[in-house]
């Protein structure tokens, strides 16, 4: 009988059941779009599946960089940050075409340019999140250890708040913060240097890897 301990089978049937969904999905929205704005209907549908396979293989990455083993590693920050760099990425580039025609008239080699450089900012600021997190994370613990010897109002920390406890407490604040700033920063340069759209929230990125962290 077959069994599937560790989850990774339905974990991986789930993720091709939404890139289903999403290819199907897309490939209606574009045929209906193109119908509506009066353009070609084939290339509505297949232009819309197209879209949705990008859409889902963002998902995917995000899905794997929380929901496998992978989760709080770096090569997991990574694909969490690409996901979701070029999921907003491919977003923002569809809306601004779309402001023109339907799905029928998209510029397919256009999103999928500006979604590659959404997954390459998005990794680079993922995976530079996960090393300033991890810089921040030991700084923390460290002051965490020296503050629980320290004294206030003549009572020892410590005697309050275990050493333990307030080491991994400061840890975890500074790696939060350690994450967000390495994060923000690659962001900052992607945008100034006009490879990434201002609207493309990379934050969720490393919300989401601190969520799932193990």
């Amino acid at each position: 009988m077959f069994t599937d301990p560790t989850g990774e089978f339905a974990f991986l049937i789930g993720l091709l059941i939404v890139v289903g969904v999403c290819v199907a999905g897309g490939a209606a929205i574009g045929g209906i779009s193109a119908a509506v704005n009066h353009e070609n209907v084939l290339d509505g549908i297949w232009k819309g599946a197209l879209v949705g396979l990008m859409v889902g293989g963002s998902i995917t990455l995000v899905s794997t960089g929380v929901g496998t083993s992978l989760a709080g590693t770096f090569w997991g920050s990574v694909l969490v940050g690409g996901g979701i760099g070029s999921a907003f990425a491919i977003g923002t580039n569809l809306n601004s075409q779309l402001q023109k025609g339907g799905f029928g008239s998209l510029n397919i080699g256009d999103i999928a340019l500006f979604g590659m450089s959404g997954l390459f900012i998005g990794g680079l600021a993922g995976g530079m999140g996960h090393a300033a997190s991890a810089i921040f994370a030991d700084f923390g613990q460290m002051l965490g250890v020296s503050l629980a010897s320290k004294s206030f109002l003549g009572v020892t920390i410590s005697k309050v708040i275990s050493k333990a406890f307030l080491s991994e407490a400061v840890a975890g604040i500074c790696g939060a913060s350690g994450g967000l700033v390495g994060g923000a920063l690659i962001n900052y340069i992607a945008n100034d240097a006009g490879l990434q759209d201002k609207s493309v929230p990379l934050w969720i990125g490393t919300i989401l890897k601190l969520l799932f962290k193990k």
